[in-house]
């Protein structure tokens, strides 16, 4: 249970996120866990900032230590499957992310990391069926996170076949109705 100082320290680190100041979140989160690092949404805001640094093998420690506390948090387990995108564990991916929408199946942002995770390890058929259920969803959310994560990491991902590339490119162009 989070205390009041640790409600305000996340507050602060989400108002630090919101300004883009990343040196100041990463501040505020390290003194974030000497606080209350018994509880999972410290550790959480910590691997989110990490995350968002590009520090993801960081970022995986700290939420191993929330989900040594909660094992079942889909908050937790979303930021996993963003970071197994980020670290190119797609399995792994798959498997966090299938995880939260087994839990928070109206989550639009985890439906639409999970068919990036499917396309990554080549099922198309997922991958537009998780895309398109994301979108339904809720399509802002879903393309922002869709968008983000193609720039990001497909189009510079060498891994990915120039097919597969075109089939994501392709669909998501097809869901925004471009």
């Amino acid at each position: 249970m989070t205390t009041s100082l640790e409600e305000s320290m996340i507050s602060r680190i989400e108002l630090y996120f919101s300004e883009k100041k990343m040196n100041e979140a990463a501040e505020r989160a390290d003194d974030l866990i000497t606080v209350g690092n018994k509880d999972p949404i410290t550790w959480y805001e910590k691997a989110k900032v990490l995350y968002l640094n590009d520090k993801f093998d960081d970022s995986i420690y700290c939420l191993k230590m929330g989900l040594d506390i909660d094992k079942m948090s889909a908050e937790l387990w979303q930021l996993v499957g963003y970071n197994m995108l980020a670290v190119q564990k797609f399995s792994e991916a798959v498997e966090a992310l299938e995880y939260v929408k087994s839990m928070q199946p109206r989550n639009a942002e985890a439906v639409a990391a999970l068919a990036l995770a499917y396309l990554y390890v080549g099922t198309l058929m997922r991958f537009e069926f998780n895309l398109k259920y994301a979108m339904d969803i809720d399509r802002i959310r879903a393309m922002k996170v869709i968008i983000n994560f193609f720039e990001r990491s497909i189009e510079k991902n060498p891994s990915i076949a120039n097919e597969q590339r075109e089939s994501a490119r392709a669909a998501i162009q097809n869901l925004l109705g471009k």
